[in-house]
């Protein structure tokens, strides 16, 4: 299944935003964080510190969800304060 990930900038990991896109055997969160880190040259993502969407709604990346084909993936740094 092919889908589709953004990440906008974070430091020291992603200095610009960033467009991928992924063909997954399995469809799930863990084999796509696999693929992100390795398109990003990063050793780890800060997953306490990253926010994930999935088709503009968020995801819980501790949960087994299946994506589906052309799935739209934004990651972008938690917001915080008021």
């Amino acid at each position: 299944m092919k889908v589709y990930v953004k990440m906008l900038p974070f430091p020291g990991i992603c200095d610009a935003a960033r467009d991928m896109e992924f063909a997954l055997r399995e469809g799930n969160i863990k084999e796509l964080l696999i693929c992100v880190q390795e398109e990003l040259g990063a050793a780890s993502l800060p997953l306490e510190m990253l926010l994930f969407l999935r088709n503009g709604h968020g995801l819980d990346i501790h949960e087994n969800v299946q994506f589906h084909d052309e799935d739209h993936f934004m990651i972008l740094p938690q917001i915080e304060g008021g």
